[in-house]
């Protein structure tokens, strides 16, 4: 009879054995030389023993020659230490499989003070297995974000999946539907060694991976299976025949867009029903990740023609800039002469003409000086230069004093009011300067009569904070998230009230983000707007 060792009395545990059979996982009971005493029903169906041909022997027989050293000095030394032991160990069935197991041993005494090691064992195989499948597929979604190339990508998954079974031989193709090819951009062949990649034109005849995306499933083909396969009319042996070939089609939203497949020529046992699960598993996955990638090269390849395109476009506004501002400017200074010579005779109507060549010209020129930024923004060829400068003494009342001209004769009022009592920023003069320009010049030209307001103050972060404030025609919600692109404006075509490009804006934005700065925009339409910067 086995007993607990207790330090005052010894109890003999008369309910140990019944628990002991009637667990529903192994049990086994080990003296000190290493020797089974006992063991019960589940853990003789674990081994796939009887229990005859356990009890009486060395309890390392359930242990490859490598694990069984640090075995049996653990044991030594288990026995040293009465204390709960539990930890994960690969264990040996009878037919020399190997399993995972979990392990927690507990020392035992007997009526006589004997110890023993009462031994608890549970197969964790296939949950461990799972857990390793789980951690495959979401590496396997990972690398889409870090690998650079389709090829780098394939690679990396052939190791992944190397974690769950053999991949020595192993191929991802892809369908490219549009010019009618199979493409296989990532091969690893042992029997032919020096192919990485090949393609196919499938009109030439069906193949088994053809076959597979055909029919959208996952197949196991042993190699009678696959002679049987290919004796078929149409069909092509590409390759040495495997001994067995297992593949899965890539499916996309119920669109198979390639296929994943290992095979292997000398070992027909090599993968069976659940590794052709697991494969259409993981091939699920691939699917995704190869789309992932697809869109996400697509996305780069749009990106780099989006800013091949603007930057011939900038080119091409810059050049065509400078070709049109010489002749405006000796238009504007011969107009000049022109009137001043002939201010004393010409006729009211005739003066009309003067102010209309002159406003005319100005616009084309403010007009030109705004392309120009742009372009300069656009080709990266504007240079940064930071300065320290008073944003309320430097910038905001000089154009203040600048614009109330232009606004009195529109029946506006400008006004500034500055709430802070330091305004000191570092900045670049120039970009500052036109960010300013542009919001005044727009609330002003937005507000047919009333009021523009510029407010500096700072928020409890202590950043300085200009809001420009009109009671104008205000945006409409609908359209304040595109209000910051370039050659937007709200109203558009002949029939527009207010004249503009669609520029200012975005200077303004590109201006703000050179320094650092944050705009943000609130409006109602019908009820005026506020532009706010934010210096950080």
């Amino acid at each position: 009879m086995l007993v607990e060792n207790n330090s005052t009395t010894k109890k003999i545990n008369l309910n140990f054995m019944s628990v002991f059979e009637a667990a529903d996982i192994g049990m086994s009971i080990v003296n000190k030389d290493g020797y089974f005493v006992d063991v019960n029903k589940v853990f003789c169906e674990l081994y796939e023993y009887r229990k005859e041909e356990i009890v009486g022997r060395h309890f390392t027989m359930m242990l490859s020659s490598e694990g069984a050293k640090k075995a049996i000095e653990a044991h030594v030394g288990f026995f040293d230490d009465p204390s709960v032991f539990q930890g994960e160990f690969e264990l040996l069935k009878n037919n020399g499989e190997k399993f995972l197991a979990e392990v927690t041993a507990r020392l035992i005494y007997d009526e006589e003070g004997n110890a023993y090691r009462a031994t608890t064992i549970s197969d964790i195989t296939e949950r461990k297995y799972n857990e390793l499948l789980q951690s495959v597929l979401l590496e396997i979604s990972q690398e889409a974000g870090y690998t650079e190339s389709l090829s780098e990508l394939f690679s990396h998954i052939h190791e992944l999946i190397g974690k769950l079974m053999n991949v020595e031989n192993f191929y991802i193709a892809l369908f490219d539907k549009e010019n009618g090819i199979i493409n296989f951009p990532y091969i690893v062949d042992t029997q032919e060694p020096d192919v990485k990649e090949a393609e196919m034109d499938i009109s030439e005849g069906k193949s088994i991976t053809t076959h597979i995306l055909e029919i959208g499933e996952t197949l196991l083909l042993k190699n009678e299976d696959i002679s049987k396969l290919l004796s078929e009319e149409g069909m092509l042996q590409v390759g040495i025949l495997p001994k067995v070939y297992i593949g899965a089609p890539l499916k996309f939203k119920n669109k198979s867009i390639g296929v994943v497949a290992l095979q292997s020529y000398v070992d027909e046992k090599l993968y069976d029903d659940k590794h052709k699960k697991i494969l259409e598993i993981v091939a699920n996955q691939i699917a995704r990740v190869v789309e992932r990638k697809n869109f996400e090269q697509q996305l780069i390849a749009a990106k780099k023609e989006a800013e091949a395109s603007n930057r011939i476009k900038s080119e091409f506004l810059a050049q065509m800039s400078h070709e049109i501002r010489t002749p405006i400017n000796s238009i504007l200074s011969f107009s000049s002469l022109i009137r001043n010579d002939l201010e004393s005779v010409v006729s009211g109507e005739l003066r009309e003409c003067f102010d209309l060549i002159e406003r005319g010209g100005k616009r084309l020129i403010r007009t030109i000086d705004l392309i120009l930024n742009v372009a300069q923004l656009q080709m990266d060829k504007y240079e940064v230069d930071l300065v320290e400068v008073d944003l309320a003494n430097d910038i905001i009342s000089p154009l203040i004093s600048q614009f109330e001209k232009f606004a009195e004769q529109k029946g506006v009022k400008l006004s500034f009011i500055n709430d802070t009592d330091y305004s000191r920023i570092v900045c670049d003069y120039y970009s500052v300067n036109q960010l300013f320009i542009n919001l005044i010049d727009n609330a002003i030209k937005y507000t047919p009569k009333g009021n523009v307001t510029l407010e500096m103050r700072k928020n409890e972060d202590d950043n300085l904070i200009v809001d420009v404030i009109d009671t104008g025609i205000g945006i409409s919600k609908e359209f304040q998230s595109e209000i910051f692109e370039i050659f937007t404006q709200e109203d558009t075509g002949y029939t527009r009230k207010f004249e503009g490009t669609g520029l200012g804006l975005s200077l303004v934005k590109q201006y703000a983000e050179l320094n650092n700065a944050k705009i943000t925009v609130e409006s109602k339409k019908g009820f005026g707007s506020k532009f706010s910067v934010t210096f950080s």
